[in-house]
């Protein structure tokens, strides 16, 4: 096994994983026994560590209350304080071990609720011998899961909840929904690979220990957590391939449970229908925002009529499932791809059909309505605010638009032309933005947002042309995310692995870039160094006009933090007062100056005195006079 340094890049240390995953496969298939060796105990040294740490934490214990019954021991425990530090230390190690990780959160049933799922469940547990389910939650995402949330945290002893998605019970049959039930069981169950379903359970467990070290505040803690952060990706990569096979025997025991014609349905509805859905369904009214005042009260008990309803043409079904079956297996996921898995079930793909009865209709029918009108209140509560916003925005935005439009097009300035064909876009579904955005481009080769929009539908149209406009608009930093975002999903969408990969890479070094300028802008450091600035003449003016108000202020000088990425200019303004001032009134300037002035990027403030005033100096020297 390797046993590299974690590399720091995104993209090394996703190669590295990818690496060692790769590993793990070369070393499943030359032995499988040497294999599952190496893997528990790979998964015992996580437990050594908890155990060891357990183990100092009673030796703690033992050694306080042997020294308090050893008599002269005792005394000479208490002159070197030992013995105060040593109840100091077991409660550190304490709070270390005993982290807490939260338990899902969705709407619990009870079998009184829905005594026809709990029966399923039950007799699923026990044909599969799995462990009993503790609490079953129904929650607004298209999903099934098993969760196993330890009461006595790093140490244990789970409770199993399982969390069932209200949108896949409207979209698959009672018998789809058993299978990927019987799915989610199988990393529970003792019928095939107990050993394998084990691995399954520890990976995700030692992951939501590291998360739950994030918020522990104790330097024992700390300590713990560095070993986990480095420990739980190394030991999920040597384990990938083994929870990767133990996501195919979850399938072959869903379909022994059921049909392997169950499983592969369920797999291609719940690949292909929430993309559906989110199209025909929850995407309109999300856009109603811009034309009705007050957001809808009902949205899930009409997502429930309309699921009922729901018919997918066979054209845009076949299309649907052509795209999921494009997608290949890789290392992002252990869940194999779509194609991978029916082969795997020796079934066909066939396009999605509505079932006759769905599952929410004939499981939760004591409690559905009820449950809908739970969800619509909560919808309506978490959009209601901002559904106001949105529409009050849209009105704001045509009143511009209708402004602008009185214009002839030379009359325009560049903002505005961009402006009128951006609004359109959004506001008329019916206007085809691309010829704008093309003769837009013509008049400004150089703005790359234009590059950005235009590439972006010319994609949405299959046009390959759109990556070359794509790949300049990341000359322009703010918009290397989003060309990431487009291509890489344009890349998924046909298949092309090498343009995912290459993306992937761009998306990542700008991921890693952002982390850098984000340090860089949220502090100012004696050793940072200064530079030069050619502040642009209309800013200078504006900044001019805003401190000339404060009156404490009487000269001040700016100049630029030199960072990663200069398109992106970080400022540092110094500031000489008028006259004496005490520290609370210097806070308060400070504060006015941070937060009252308006800025055209990131900038710092300091006072030309006490210990700032090296730093002044600085600016001084090589800064423009603003004032």
């Amino acid at each position: 096994m390797s046993t590299a340094v974690q590399p720091t890049s995104t993209t090394a240390q996703r190669e590295h994983f990818e690496a060692l995953a790769r590993e793990a496969e070369g070393a499943m298939a030359a032995s499988l026994p040497w294999y599952r060796v190496k893997v528990a105990l790979l998964a015992g040294l996580g437990y050594a560590v908890i155990f060891g740490a357990l183990a100092v934490l009673l030796l703690i214990g033992a050694l306080c209350a042997w020294a308090v019954h050893s008599g002269y021991v005792w005394v000479l425990l208490v002159k070197a304080k030992v013995l105060l530090a040593l109840p100091v230390l077991g409660f550190v190690l304490m709070r270390a071990l005993w982290v807490r990780v939260e338990a899902p959160i969705g709407r619990r049933v009870t079998t009184q609720d829905c005594p026809l799922l709990f029966e399923q469940l039950a007799d699923l547990c026990r044909r599969m011998k799995a462990p009993r389910i503790h609490r079953v939650l129904i929650v607004k995402d298209a999903n099934v899961s098993i969760a196993q949330i330890p009461r006595l945290g790093i140490l244990g002893w789970q409770r199993n909840y399982l969390v069932v998605g209200l949108p896949l019970l409207l979209m698959l049959s009672p018998e789809q929904v058993r299978a990927v039930l019987a799915h989610e069981i199988g990393h529970l169950s003792g019928n095939h690979s107990r050993f394998g379903a084990w691995i399954y359970r520890v990976r995700l467990s030692w992951f939501r220990i590291v998360e739950a070290f994030q918020h522990a505040d104790s330097w024992a803690s700390g300590v713990l957590a560095g070993f986990f952060r480095w420990y739980a990706p190394y030991f999920s990569a040597y384990s990938f391939a083994l929870a990767r096979a133990n996501e195919y025997e979850a399938d072959a025991v869903a379909a022994s449970m059921t049909s392997p014609q169950a499983v592969g349905s369920s797999l291609v509805a719940t690949s292909t229908v929430p993309v559906y859905d989110l199209g025909r369904y929850w995407d309109p009214l999300f856009r109603q925002a811009d034309f009705e005042p007050q957001a809808p009260r009902t949205p899930w008990s009409n997502y429930a009529t309309y699921a009922a309803q729901r018919f997918v043409e066979q054209t845009e079904s076949r299309t649907l499932l052509t795209q999921s079956l494009i997608r290949e297996t890789g290392y992002g996921d252990t869940h194999p791809s779509l194609r991978d898995r029916l082969s795997a079930l020796h079934i066909d793909a066939e396009p999605i059909e509505t079932p006759r009865t769905l599952a929410a209709v004939e499981w939760l029918a004591p409690v559905l309505e009820s449950l809908l009108t739970e969800f619509d209140r909560d919808w309506f509560q978490a959009h209601d605010v901002l559904w106001t916003h949105r529409f009050a925005e849209a009105q704001r935005v045509r009143a511009t638009l209708t402004e602008l439009e009185q214009k002839e097009l030379p009359q325009m300035s560049q903002a505005e032309r961009w402006n009128v064909i951006a609004m359109k876009e959004h506001l008329e579904p019916t206007f085809d933005p691309l010829p704008a955005y093309r003769q837009y481009h013509a008049d400004y080769p150089e703005d790359r947002a234009a590059d950005l929009a235009i590439g972006r539908l010319l994609l949405s149209k299959e046009d390959r042309t759109g990556l070359q406009h794509l790949t300049r608009a990341t000359e322009e930093f703010q918009l290397v995310g989003a060309a990431c975002q487009i291509v890489g999903s344009y890349a998924v969408r046909v298949g092309d692995k090498p343009l995912e990969e290459e993306w992937t890479r761009r998306a990542e070094e700008y991921h890693d870039t952002q982390m850098v300028t984000s340090r860089e802008r949220a502090t100012l450091l004696p050793t940072d160094t200064l530079i030069s600035t050619s502040f642009p003449p209309e800013h200078l003016v504006q900044l001019q006009d805003q401190l000339r108000k404060v009156d404490q202020v009487h000269h001040a000088w700016i100049c630029e933090k030199a960072t990663a990425v200069p398109t992106l200019p970080c400022y540092v303004l110094a500031v000489e007062l008028e006259g004496f001032m005490g520290p609370s009134e210097q806070e308060d300037l400070l504060h006015i100056l941070t937060f009252e002035i308006r800025y055209t990027s990131e900038t710092f403030v300091i006072l030309d005195l006490g210990d700032g005033k090296a730093m002044a100096e600085k600016v001084k020297r090589i800064g423009i006079q603003v004032i």
